[in-house]
């Protein structure tokens, strides 16, 4: 600022663009730790039943029934991958970052 003769202010959006960037990423923190919470609950589930899976299950003659056993216990669990990786790789808006600003001189 001092010595550059450039005083204007960088656009960075209208107080609607923040407020609406601040409120998408308040929900997508929430939208992660909830994810999350879901894959811990489904894989705490499976580490404390997996012992009786094997016993009851895996020796079994297999069966229509067996089916319906791995497609109810093992869908939740890939459920649970696929919407982790989507919640991760989710866009957020773009906002000018601290180097793009044309009052900052290096």
């Amino acid at each position: 600022m001092s010595g550059s003769g450039n005083d204007t202010t960088p656009d960075i959006g209208t107080p609607e663009d923040i407020e609406a960037f601040i409120e998408f990423a308040t929900l997508n923190i929430a939208a992660n730790y909830d994810i999350t919470i879901l894959f811990v609950v489904v894989l705490y589930d499976y580490i404390l039943t997996v012992k009786t899976e094997v016993n009851y299950v895996w020796h079994q003659k297999f069966s229509g029934a067996t089916v319906i056993f791995f497609v109810n216990r093992y869908f939740k669990f890939a459920a649970a991958v696929i919407f982790m990786f989507e919640a991760m790789a989710a866009e957020t808006p773009k906002v000018p970052s601290l180097s793009s600003m044309s009052y900052i001189q290096s």
